[in-house]
């Protein structure tokens, strides 16, 4: 049997549809054994003006150090000024 054609536009608005049947639901997956990560380091964002941008590409070209290195280096600086032990 033929599909009925829907109306087109606004011909058909609101009228009641014929009732479609479902798709069977499917299978549920079967669960993934993941292994435990082996990394378990996690990432901080930081917003910095394009200035300030700028001046943080300088000291990374000037000391050959990556932004990582740097925001270490400056947090291991504040833990110790505080008597904590550093990252």
């Amino acid at each position: 049997m033929p599909t009925p054609k829907k109306p087109s536009g606004l011909k058909g608005f609101g009228k009641p549809q014929e009732a479609k049947t479902a798709p069977p639901p499917l299978a549920p997956a079967p669960a993934e054994v993941h292994a435990p990560r082996k990394d378990t380091r996690l990432a901080k964002s930081v917003r910095v003006t394009r200035a300030q941008w700028r001046r943080i590409r300088e000291l990374e070209t000037d000391t050959e150090k990556t932004f990582q290195a740097l925001c270490i280096d400056g947090l291991n600086k504040l833990f110790q000024e505080r008597g904590l032990e550093p990252l």
